[in-house]
């Protein structure tokens, strides 16, 4: 039997400019599927971190819509829209006075009322995401005290406890070492959710994303799977660096070796 795939979230004709200043997004035309992972790639520049900043309505739109099954984004209230969608941002406060469980429980915010204390099922809810991203030994400590790879996996928890349709990472892995990354990565690949997820490192993205939207100088120039979208023409075209692309021993996906052009 043929699964149908579902598109959650639908952004047509998206344009977006700072105010009094030209686009920096043109015409961008695109659909998530639900339940995959799309990375987001391209050059510094290019509008990835602005176009997340559409997508969970940081950003009033130029031009254009974002629907969320079928309802524009901006018609749905702020606390139900933070039901559906949760966000890890590139630079997020670390420095928090708060232990790691009191980090995690702010995830519920969404659900409570002013002054209402947290539920039972609140602290089921958020026992059950301790023990799947296997943070119990550390949520005692304090959030500040945390290595970088441990701060990302109670930032995870933090959003999944808002149990969202959708969760939008800018640059997950920015500043972390590489078993971290392939941690934060691994573990994103295993939450069985729609992931927006913005990457620099274009071997993460071909290993771990469904789909890529690569976007150059706030413009759409592909959006396909990475077999069909990391080519050494396209490479060259964003970055304007060389490219030997070869196979990922492990994953059997396209890896890439990268170089600069000759007195450049």
């Amino acid at each position: 039997m043929q699964v149908i795939e579902k598109n959650i979230m639908s952004i047509e004709a998206l344009s977006w400019a700072p105010k009094n200043q030209s686009n920096l997004l043109h015409n961008i035309n695109f659909n998530i599927r639900q339940n995959k992972i799309l990375g987001v790639v391209g050059a510094n520049g290019a509008g990835k971190s602005s176009l997340l900043r559409c997508l969970y309505r940081l950003h009033q739109l130029s031009y254009g819509k974002i629907t969320l099954f079928g309802q524009d984004i901006w018609q749905i209230s702020p606390q139900k829209f933070a039901q559906k969608v949760a966000v890890i941002l590139q630079e997020s406060p670390a420095d928090f006075a708060l232990t790691v469980r009191q980090v995690i429980e702010m995830g519920r915010t969404p659900y409570q009322y002013l002054f209402s204390p947290a539920s039972h099922k609140d602290a089921e809810i958020i026992d059950k995401i301790i023990e799947d991203l296997q943070l119990g030994i550390f949520v005692n400590r304090q959030f500040s005290k945390l290595s970088g790879g441990e701060k990302q996996r109670v930032y995870v928890a933090r959003a999944l406890v808002q149990q969202p349709e959708i969760l939008i990472l800018d640059e997950p892995t920015n500043h972390l070492d590489i078993r971290h990354q392939l941690e934060i990565m691994q573990l994103i690949s295993t939450l069985g959710i729609t992931i927006i997820i913005t990457l620099h490192d274009l071997n993460l993205a071909a290993i771990y994303c469904d789909e890529i939207l690569w976007l150059h100088e706030g413009k759409i120039l592909a959006h396909d799977n990475a077999e069909a979208v990391f080519t050494a023409q396209m490479i060259e075209h964003a970055y304007q660096v060389n490219s030997h692309i070869g196979r990922h021993v492990a994953h059997d996906v396209v890896q890439f070796q990268f170089s600069l052009h000759p007195n450049k």
